[in-house]
């Protein structure tokens, strides 16, 4: 017998092991029917997948509805504390301060789940955070969530909140610096003290009752800034989109701008600079009428209407829409007023 000749017995050749059937005694499986088993095995897997985001959406909207209130006494306050700083991705934060010597954290409000508290103590700082919970559920979102920070009254070092989603509110409070950041939510302040302040939100307004400052830096950009009393020191206030009110100015140095809405301030004593300008909108300025001051407006597409009628006018800058003056000779203080396109109205009080 020849070796490698692919002949059989017989003379025919031998294709046995060419052969791709079905082995000897099982039936040949068509492909189609393959592809049906994977097809039905990826429908089986989406349902299932389904199910689960239904009923996780299920369990969420039932947990919903249950009202947390949660209380955690953290640290006792020492005179070693020089920095609190505070941060959320998306709750209310309230800050309010007590008689008490312990620094207090309550949690109220409605969730989906339990939140997230975590506070530590590191040299000279305490650090409070409160986050999401995701270990429990595909999709959370909070309800309504308000975390309540409890300061003793005699703490006198710095206070930093930020929150991503969530408004910021600060009661009766004395600090050495204060920064707070609401990326989209208000911020208001009833009744503060501090030396440096920093207020900032994206997608908000700012609201403060009262403030007594050193320095002041206040900015929106998109939202209103209402101050109902500045109470001295110096404020840089500056929206791109809403309004600048000061109700109530005693002495304070006051720099505003506002690319898009009106500004008005009301001095009820000045003796002070003031810079205020606006790209769209009108400035309107009430002063004492006794108040003191060199003058320097301009308007591009407006007009410049004043009550006071004591001006020195400086005819080097007469021109059209534009008017620089003094109120007497010794007026030191500088008032410089522009609007791109509004009116400037000069007013006593």
């Amino acid at each position: 017998m020849q070796i490698g000749n692919g002949q059989g017995d017989n003379g025919q050749r031998d294709d046995r092991q060419r052969y791709n059937g079905p082995e000897p005694g099982r039936p040949a499986e068509h492909p189609r029917y393959r592809g049906n088993g994977r097809r039905i095995l990826g429908l089986s897997a989406a349902v299932l997948i389904i199910i689960i985001i239904l009923a996780s959406v299920f369990f969420n909207v039932a947990r919903a509805s249950h009202t947390y209130t949660n209380s955690y006494s953290y640290v006792t306050y020492t005179g070693g504390v020089r920095n609190i700083n505070i941060e959320t991705s998306s709750a209310n934060v309230r800050v309010v301060e007590t008689g008490g010597g312990e620094l207090r954290m309550t949690v109220n409000g409605r969730a989906n789940y339990e939140p997230d508290l975590a506070a530590s103590n590191s040299g000279d700082t305490i650090s409070i955070r409160f986050d999401k919970d995701m270990r429990f559920s595909l999709i959370n979102s909070y309800s309504n969530l308000e975390l309540t920070v409890e300061i003793p009254r005699d703490y006198a070092g710095n206070l930093t909140v930020t929150t991503s989603s969530g408004r910021i509110e600060l009661n009766d409070s004395g600090f050495n610096d204060v920064t707070l950041r609401a990326s989209s939510g208000n911020i208001r302040i009833r009744d503060l003290s501090c030396q440096n302040l920093r207020l900032n939100t994206s997608s908000g307004r700012i609201e403060a009752e009262s403030l007594t400052v050193t320095e002041g830096d206040i900015r929106s950009t998109s939202g209103n800034v209402i101050l109902d009393k500045a109470n001295g020191g110096s404020l840089n206030i500056r929206t791109s989109s809403g309004r600048i009110n000061v109700g109530r100015a005693d002495n304070a140095d006051i720099r505003a701008n506002a690319s898009s809405g009106n500004v008005e301030i009301k001095y009820v004593n000045f003796d002070n600079d003031l810079n205020i300008g606006t790209s769209s909108g009108r400035i309107n300025l009430y002063l004492p009428s006794n108040a003191e001051y060199v003058l320097d407006v301009t308007t591009s597409s407006g007009s410049i209407n004043s009550e006071f009628h004591n001006f020195t006018r400086d005819q080097s800058n007469e021109r059209r829409n534009r008017f620089s003056g003094r109120t007497s000779i010794g007026a030191v203080n500088e008032i410089k007023l522009s609007a791109s396109s509004g009116n400037v109205n000069i007013k006593t009080n």
